[in-house]
């Protein structure tokens, strides 16, 4: 394939991946969410069950770890699903395309078309064509610029309710060991003054 071509194919692979990624992410902090908000709404019983002794031990350790692993986990694996999609110049091309129906096939064809099958020329002239409709259109707008934007928004705006989950959880996992701490300092003085 001719490197100018390879090049605005490039970019519009690398747009796609940050629009999937966004709203990956985005998916992936609302259920991180939501599970924080229901653990912090429901009883111990849940989060013993749920986790085990291992997350009623050291409580705010464990839990702060639980929630890191699991968003490094999403991270990850959002990260390493998007960097190995919209990888195949043909189906770029074919979307290009799409978006840009003035193309008339130009880059379908500049992509598929085999040196050996086309004289130079014609080939030139086909590549020359397409890298020209290519620096006058961007060609990075087969997603817009608002769709972007507003990915990446959702995405900012749950990874906010994801916070206020993990607040709300720790908030109330402190509130609980305090209440704890005050009833069994109370029953020690009970007991000290029945004796």
């Amino acid at each position: 394939m001719d490197p100018r071509l390879d090049f605005f194919l490039n970019r519009v692979s690398t747009r796609l991946q940050r629009f999937r990624l966004a709203w990956l992410l985005a998916g992936c902090w609302f259920v991180l969410g939501v599970g924080l908000l229901a653990l912090a709404l429901n009883d111990e019983k849940l989060v013993t069950s749920t986790f085990g002794v291992w997350l009623t031990r050291n409580h705010h350790l464990n839990l702060w770890l639980l929630v890191t692993g699991i968003a490094l986990a999403t991270l990850l694996v959002a990260w390493l699903f998007t960097r190995s999609s919209f990888l195949n110049r043909k189906d770029l091309a074919a979307r290009v395309e799409h978006h840009y129906p003035s193309l008339d096939h130009r880059l379908v064809t500049a992509v598929e078309v085999k040196p050996e099958h086309v004289s130079s020329f014609l080939r030139r002239s086909l590549i020359d064509e397409t890298v020209l409709h290519a620096a006058t259109n961007d060609w990075r707008q087969v997603v817009s610029s608002k769709r972007m934007i507003a990915a990446w928004s959702v995405q900012f705006v749950t990874l906010a309710f994801t916070g206020v989950g993990l607040l709300l959880l720790v908030s109330d996992s402190q509130a609980k060991d305090r209440l704890q701490k005050k009833y069994r300092s109370d029953a020690r003085f009970q007991v000290q003054d029945d004796c």
